[in-house]
C-alpha cells in the first residue's frame, strides 16, 4: 500500500483508510490530542483550537481523541476524533512526525508507537510520564505549565497548591505556551 502520492495525503490505519485530498504531502504531520484523561490534565478547548490553527499554518495537524464531540476545523487540520480504535490510533501515531499530548492514554500510545512526543503537563512530572518513552529525552519532551508558566508545583492531582483552582492547566498565558510549544516542536523535528 502507498502511504503518499503527490496530490493526496494518506494515512492508512488498520482496516481504515483515511484520505484527505487537499493537503500538500511535503508538510510534516503532527498529532494533537484534544483532551487529557481528566479535567485536571486537560488544556482548555479554546487553547487547543488556537494551537491547532496556528500549527496548521506550517504542518498537517491530526486531531486525536476517542470521542468526536469536538469541532475544530480549518485548513490543514484533519479531525480523526472518534474515528479510530485504540490500535488504529497507535497505527496512526506510527505515521506522524510528532504528537502533542497531555497526560493521558494518547501519551502512552505514543510510547508504544515510538512516535516523537511533546507532552503538556500540569499536575504531573516529566519523570513520572516520559522517561519510559523509547526516544526520551531527545524526541520525547515536555512542558510543565505549573512550573514554567504558573509558578506552582506539580501536585499529582491533589490540587494542594492551588486549592482546587487547577491553575496549572487553566490560568496561563496562551501565547507564551504556544511559543514554548513551537520551540520544543522545532527541537524534536530538528528544524
Amino acid at each position: 500500500m502507498k502511504l503518499e502520492n503527490r496530490n493526496k495525503s494518506f494515512i492508512l490505519v488498520g482496516n481504515v483508510s483515511y484520505i484527505h485530498e487537499t493537503f500538500p504531502t511535503n508538510r510534516k504531520k503532527i498529532g494533537l490530542q484534544i483532551k487529557g484523561s481528566t479535567d485536571i490534565k486537560s488544556l482548555p478547548i479554546a487553547f487547543v483550537r488556537k494551537l491547532a490553527i496556528e500549527l496548521a499554518e506550517k504542518y498537517e495537524i491530526y486531531l486525536i481523541h476517542h470521542t468526536n464531540n469536538y469541532e475544530i476545523q480549518g485548513k490543514n487540520i484533519i479531525n480523526t476524533c472518534g474515528k479510530f480504535s485504540v490500535s488504529e490510533n497507535i497505527a496512526l501515531l506510527t505515521k506522524l512526525d510528532c504528537c502533542i499530548t497531555m497526560d493521558s492514554g494518547v501519551l502512552w500510545m505514543a510510547h508504544v508507537a515510538n512516535c516523537p512526543v511533546l507532552t503538556i503537563l500540569g499536575p504531573t512530572r516529566e519523570s513520572e510520564r516520559l522517561t519510559l518513552h523509547p526516544q526520551y529525552p531527545q524526541k520525547a519532551k515536555s512542558i510543565n505549565i505549573a512550573e514554567e508558566l504558573v509558578g506552582c508545583k506539580p501536585c499529582f492531582e491533589t490540587k494542594q497548591y492551588c486549592k482546587g483552582k487547577i491553575n496549572c492547566m487553566r490560568n496561563f498565558d496562551y501565547d507564551n505556551l504556544i511559543k514554548l510549544i513551537k520551540i520544543k516542536i522545532n527541537e524534536i523535528l530538528g528544524e
